[in-house]
């Protein structure tokens, strides 16, 4: 039975396993750093915004936080931290992981899911894209990698609900 449930503490090294993956690294929101380190960024992400994992039976398979909106964004939702364990790749295990959030959204109104996708991730890219998710626009320049000198684009996308 595959669930998707609020992240833990005990999710830590879960979590930390998939940072540095070469899959990943480059693509999710932090470098590859030591356990002693990420430990209290985990920390504090279990406290901002729903940090969901989404598990079959025990094993947990990927992780995904929702940003919700508010005031004038209250209708918005905004995907981040999507990942899904390398070895799953092309399985449907993001796709149902991704299926599950949108899922949610209905119950609050949400009218727009929203996220970013590394503009040199031409994979994620189409797999966002065959979701039904629009290419909106690109901020250039957007975030650095560990070990590069240079900065990286990142496109912002979007899928309309109602």
């Amino acid at each position: 039975t595959l669930i998707l449930r609020e992240a833990t503490t005990s999710d830590l090294e879960f979590v930390h396993a998939l940072y540095p993956h070469e899959t990943m690294s480059p693509c999710i929101t932090y470098d590859p750093m030591p356990m002693a380190t990420f430990g209290p960024i985990f920390d504090d992400l279990l406290g901002q915004v729903p940090f969901l994992i989404y598990q079959e039976e025990k094993r947990p398979l990927g992780m995904a936080q929702i940003h919700w909106g508010t005031h004038r964004f209250v209708h918005s939702a905004h995907f981040g931290g999507f990942a899904i364990i390398p070895e799953l790749h092309s399985q449907g295990v993001g796709t149902r992981l991704l299926h599950e959030l949108l899922g949610i959204l209905p119950e609050k109104k949400i009218l727009r899911a929203e996220l970013c996708v590394s503009a040199d991730n031409p994979r994620a890219i189409a797999y966002c894209e065959k979701l039904g998710f629009e290419h909106e626009g690109t901020m250039k320049k957007y975030f650095s990698r560990a070990g590069h000198d240079s900065f990286f684009d990142e496109h912002m996308m979007a899928l309309f609900l109602g």
